[in-house]
């Protein structure tokens, strides 16, 4: 007789992929929450399967990334700031965060080189958009939304900023503006059925829809600019011209509660006032610490100390621009570093979007989706936040796969 073996490297292999798969699933469906519980629980299980595989399969820990070297000048400026800042406590739960997401890129790198993954993921975020669409405009006519009570913000005592279940309407407006282009992509590769592209275009649209109800203006300018972006890709000058009607017509056609909010006595309005305090308090703390900044992580805690008014809410509050507060923490060196490195990211993938190749087209608009994050990234907090934070990484990974399999099929 001869016993059956159950533990197999096959078998477990088999297993460990299974983890990923799910909890890949689970991760984007907790995306769309406002409570970071969920969502790390599926970030450490994606990590541990993924990092189990690849010692099951002998393979290096660090998958070779031709962006990698840049990633690593990256920690090493974060480091840099954590030593320079001496907060060590605040600046290891920083760098927790970054090497979390980091990791993150890796697996997704990794994940997206497999198409059928590459679907189920683009379904799982396509059905993720429609539900947070639908609730959002539930949450705009009954005032909260279905799946957890949160209810709307204010611009002011009378107008709404639909959030739908991520409890903050920046975050929302975020997540619709990145996940738009893989809902395009979902409609060209996945539905077949004309009725079913007429449906799809229609949640588009109600995307759309709820884009404008977070009145979020920051937003809309990076949608603007994402929508350039796709027109010079695609070398379509007539759509170049019809996106720059619309914005000219939409100036005058709008609600000036949403092109202006409150003026105040400066002659400015309230939210873009607010900001110009919050982008002088981070300079005020980059120019007391311009080389490696006041430490990863500490940016709250230095407010105060190198801003000696104390502007009405201003006080204890993100920068609102992610390039400006990432350079206060971690100076000009680290601001150098992720520009570097994304400069370099756009180098390796933007040729294939002129290739004319088949996967030239799902290239383009996920280097939208990054590049609409990080327009909106001059605008809000949204890249020290940890949902916009990881999509971010996510995407940045599955944009490097595409690139990778582009050159392997050619």
């Amino acid at each position: 007789m001869t016993s059956k073996t159950f533990f197999t490297r096959e078998k477990i292999g088999s297993f460990l992929a299974q983890i990923l798969k799910i909890a890949s699933v689970f991760l984007i469906f907790t995306l769309m929450l406002s409570k970071p519980a969920p969502i790390l629980i599926a970030v450490y299980f994606m990590i541990v399967a993924w990092l189990c595989l690849r010692l099951l399969k002998r393979l290096p820990i660090i998958p070779s990334a031709p962006i990698n070297p840049f990633l690593f000048c990256v920690i090493a400026t974060l480091l840099l700031s954590i030593i320079a800042g001496g907060d060590w406590h605040e600046g290891l739960r920083g760098l927790n965060k970054w090497i979390r997401a980091i990791l993150i890129f890796w697996v997704s790198y990794d994940f997206f080189q497999n198409r059928k993954d590459e679907a189920r993921v683009m379904a799982v975020f396509t059905l993720v958009f429609i539900v947070t669409s639908l609730n959002g405009l539930y949450q705009y006519f009954y005032g909260s939304d279905l799946l957890f009570g949160y209810p709307a913000g204010f611009i002011n005592s009378d107008t709404l900023r639909v959030t739908s279940s991520f409890g903050y309407f920046g975050m929302f407006a975020c997540f619709l503006i990145m996940v738009m282009p893989v809902v395009v992509i979902f409609i060209q590769t996945q539905t077949q059925k004309r009725w079913q592209q007429f449906l799809m275009l229609a949640f588009l649209i109600l995307g759309l829809v709820n884009l404008y109800l977070t009145r979020s203006r920051g937003a809309w300018v990076s949608l603007i600019l994402m929508g350039v972006l796709f027109c010079v890709s695609q070398r379509k000058k007539w759509m170049l011209a019809v996106l720059a009607f619309s914005v000219v017509a939409a100036l005058f056609a709008l609600p000036k509660d949403l092109v202006f909010h409150h003026r105040t006595e400066t002659g400015i309005d309230k939210t873009t006032d607010h900001r110009f305090i919050l982008w002088g308090q981070a300079l005020n703390i980059l120019k007391a610490n311009p080389v490696a900044g006041c430490g990863l992580n500490t940016y709250v805690k230095n407010i105060k100390k190198y801003n000696e008014k104390d502007y009405y809410d201003a006080s204890n509050y993100y920068a609102h621009n992610g390039y400006l507060q990432h350079a206060a923490e971690t100076g000009i060196l680290g601001l150098a570093a992720l520009l570097m490195f994304l400069v370099r990211y756009f180098m390796i993938t933007i040729p294939s979007c002129f290739s004319r190749k088949p996967d030239s087209f799902r290239q383009t608009m996920i280097l939208l989706s990054i590049s609409g994050f990080l327009f909106y990234m001059f605008f809000d907090t949204i890249f020290h936040n940890l949902q916009p934070f990881l999509m971010l990484w996510i995407f940045l990974g599955w944009g490097l796969a595409i690139n990778k399999q582009e050159i392997r099929t050619a």
